[in-house]
């Protein structure tokens, strides 16, 4: 998410955990994030406590409480801090067409309920929330 004019993005690093508030000029909030590998403080909890989605936790998980994706948009990673050896996720062609392989991806749930999550190897490693 970019900085329009008038905001302001604090950050806090909490051990592992880092979480980023971004606030409009009247100091309203207007994104919330929590980034790291796991954390069993921040928790969304879409009106239900007991059905909550925290980091460090799977795919399935996610689906399962917030359902199919408005997007996915998958993408490459190699982790923190490290570099991959060779060219890239598998990919599989055939007749011409192309598809490429990757349990990195951001799953974007933006009719209903403005937050996304970005999964590393399949684990929910952020959390972004906005209005």
């Amino acid at each position: 998410m970019e900085l329009k004019a008038g905001q302001t993005e604090w950050i806090y690093n909490k051990g592992p955990v880092v979480l980023g508030f971004v606030l409009d000029r009247d100091g309203y909030i207007d994104s919330i994030t929590v980034v790291g590998e796991e954390c069993n403080y921040a928790r969304t909890a879409l009106w239900r406590p007991h059905q909550y989605i925290k980091l460090g936790d799977d795919f399935k998980r996610v689906l399962f409480r917030y359902g199919y994706p408005d997007q996915e948009i998958p993408f490459t990673s190699s982790g923190p801090g490290s570099a991959a050896p060779g060219g890239g996720p598998p990919a599989v062609s055939f007749g011409g067409a192309s598809r490429s392989f990757t349990r990195d991806v951001i799953l974007r749930y933006t009719e209903n309920n403005n937050i996304a999550f970005t999964l590393h190897n399949f684990k929910v490693t952020r959390i972004q929330i906005w209005r």
